[in-house]
């Protein structure tokens, strides 16, 4: 500890240190080891899958607005709002979640 001048300062960094080596470390998909490159596809795939059902939801809530049926654009809410509380990080997710909202205040 004698290069970081006090002790806070050595454990801020042991924190951060340890939290960066946890984030990084290999994981484990049902007993085997993934590795970084594994993981970022796995995670790509998954975004992939989000951005895809967020585009079949706008396809709904626009055939559901067309239709004018008040149970059909509630259903089409509810799959907005569940996909926003879940994956708020996805551009299309938020786009979607904010056509829907700016479509319910406008009527």
């Amino acid at each position: 500890m004698h290069g970081f001048g006090n002790f806070d300062s050595a454990a801020r960094f042991c924190c951060a240190f340890d939290e960066l080596r946890n984030y990084l470390h290999p994981r484990s998909t049902i007993g085997e080891p993934a590795s970084l490159s594994e993981q970022r596809r796995a995670f790509l795939d998954m975004q992939g899958k989000i951005e895809e059902s967020a585009k079949e939801g706008h396809d709904f809530y626009v055939k559901a607005h067309a239709m004018q049926s008040p149970h059909i654009l509630a259903r089409a809410k509810r799959f907005a709002h569940g996909l926003m509380e879940d994956h708020k990080t996805i551009q299309a997710v938020k786009d979607l979640y904010e056509e829907v909202n700016t479509a319910g205040e406008a009527h």
